[in-house]
């Protein structure tokens, strides 16, 4: 995580989570893949702290979101 420029976060367990909150954290540039709409709740939930002013950033600000893998990677390739 120290040494990367971007971070791909894919559907997962806790550990995931705790990468996904590390990243933004650390301000990295993310690719969140929303496969089949995984982490759509979790989204919700960061919009909703965003619109209530507990966090400065939408999710759309400061993540990529996919529910396409081939969009991440055609995302990465043109970086």
């Amino acid at each position: 995580m120290e040494n990367s420029s971007i971070v791909l976060i894919l559907p997962g367990g806790l550990d995931v989570y705790y990468n996904l909150f590390l990243a933004i954290k650390k301000e990295k540039e993310i690719y969140l893949y929303n496969k089949d709409f995984f982490y759509t709740p979790l989204i919700k939930n960061l919009y909703d702290l965003y619109l209530k002013g507990v966090i400065d950033k939408a999710p759309s600000e400061y993540m990529n979101i996919e529910s396409e893998l081939e969009n991440i990677i055609n995302k990465i390739e043109e970086r």
